[in-house]
């Protein structure tokens, strides 16, 4: 099935023939992660944004009118233009939009990028509008860095946290400039801020929203938000996990969820470019070696060499599942189960001892945390090494009751003997940190 590059390669109809779509929704949310300084036309309200500091490094872009995809293919930037976890098909992504007839009078404005580790926020913006007909307000997803997955780990216990109060003062800057129809927008990160601004924006421009697309986006601590709150805009939240989905299923929100195909495995599945666009009819028997073989590796080496001509079958949604998987659902109430064992303040400690340690192993990239591999072990060997003792007990206590409440949970849900496999697992790993906690007490008493 194809993907957002080949949607871009193959629909040609504009926005009056085919609205805009959770697709093109997908396309732009990874747009949003093309840094645009230099190119991109800065937020001209930036007064109440961050710091001094912050302000003049988006006051140095140098173009005044708003940009359009061609303006971004300049090769002298691309060294530091392309971020997130696939910074290649991103630029690749750049490359067919530019090419696309649907998106080429499309113009990028009022960029805002901040970043700050002493307040643990990474935040970007960037606005596309489509003539005088709509703009789509979008928020990038998080980055590569440590600091960005802290914030993301920080709304388990804070409320808001900065980039949820930067995405909203931003949307109240740019929203009377632009056309009377909004669309919000983001994936990851970015589709919890967009639905956080969709919730807390003033009546004037919460009614001017269209619709708000979330893409595997996480929710919000308990008690954020009531029924009351969403009433106003849960019908126009569009949120879109994958099947085997991991962000999108974290903490809550009450938008229904719509799972979508994803040609990847595990936590690959967030990225959208895995994401299968729907067709409108059956495919040709040439697409069946791509569609019926499972192994993810063979079909990726078979999608990214043949050429296929999907133009006029080319649908406006992703191909859509009756639900998220098994494991999902699973991992959720886990995660739900075991944040429920803990205050606020014990979740900041339990976050603060990780990333601490993640930060003294000299790590700065998150990709560190999910390569996989020796690199993975090794990582965690040494963050382990960095913690100070208090630490050391908080993590080993907290992984011990993550063990109990996964097993619990499998035992109620299928049974004793249908979740073996899980308390097999679960007890080896209990059975670690207790010979971990074990080792130290007696280096303690040595």
């Amino acid at each position: 099935m194809p993907n957002i590059i080949d949607y871009l390669e193959h629909q040609f109809a504009t926005f009056d023939e085919v609205p805009f779509n959770a697709v093109d929704a997908g396309v732009l949310s990874q747009m949003c992660m093309i840094r645009g300084k230099g190119v991109i036309p800065p937020l001209k309200e930036r007064q109440s944004f961050a710091s001094v500091f912050t302000v003049l490094r988006n006051a140095l872009s140098t173009g005044q009118k708003p940009a359009s995809f061609i303006d971004l293919m300049k090769a002298e930037y691309f060294a530091d233009m392309f971020t997130g976890l696939d910074p290649s098909r991103i630029k690749r992504c750049l490359f067919a939009v530019a090419a696309s007839p649907r998106f080429r009078d499309i113009r990028v404005r009022d960029y805002l990028s901040l970043f700050d580790t002493r307040m643990e926020m990474q935040f970007a913006a960037m606005t596309f509008v489509q003539k005088d007909e709509f703009a789509v307000i979008t928020f990038r997803g998080t980055d590569a860095s440590i600091t960005g997955w802290k914030e993301d780990f920080n709304m388990a216990y804070a409320a808001p946290v900065p980039a949820q109060e930067q995405a909203l003062r931003y949307l109240e800057a740019v929203a009377g400039r632009l056309p009377k129809r909004l669309i919000i927008n983001g994936h990851s990160k970015g589709g919890n801020l967009a639905e956080y601004v969709a919730l807390k924006a003033p009546k004037d421009i919460q009614d001017r929203i269209e619709v708000v697309y979330n893409l595997d986006g996480p929710g919000f601590k308990e008690g954020m938000f009531t029924e009351a709150d969403y009433a106003p805009i849960i019908d126009r939240i569009y949120k879109v996990v994958p099947e085997d989905s991991i962000i999108g299923i974290l903490l809550n929100s009450p938008a229904p969820l719509h799972a979508v195909a994803s040609k990847a495995r595990g936590f690959n599945q967030h990225s959208v470019f895995n994401w299968e666009v729907a067709l409108t009819r059956p495919t040709s028997t040439e697409l069946a070696p791509i569609d019926v073989k499972r192994d993810e590796n063979a079909r990726e080496e078979r999608a990214e060499s043949t050429v296929i001509d999907y133009s006029g079958i080319m649908g406006t949604d992703y191909e859509n599942l009756e639900g998220v998987s098994g494991s999902s659902t699973f991992t959720s109430a886990v995660i739900k189960r075991w944040l429920a064992n803990y205050d606020d303040r014990q979740r900041e400690t339990i976050v603060d001892a990780i990333f601490d340690a993640l930060e003294a192993t000299g790590a700065d990239d998150v990709l560190d945390l999910f390569s996989g591999g020796p690199r993975t072990v090794n990582l965690f060997r040494e963050a382990a090494a960095s913690m100070d003792e208090d630490d050391k007990d908080l993590i080993l206590q907290a992984g011990r009751a993550f063990v109990e409440d996964a097993s619990r949970l499998a035992t109620e849900r299928v049974g004793q003997a249908a979740a073996q496999g899980v308390l097999s697992g679960a007890a080896k790993l209990a059975q670690a940190i207790e010979n971990a906690a074990s080792k130290r007490a007696a280096r303690e008493e040595d």
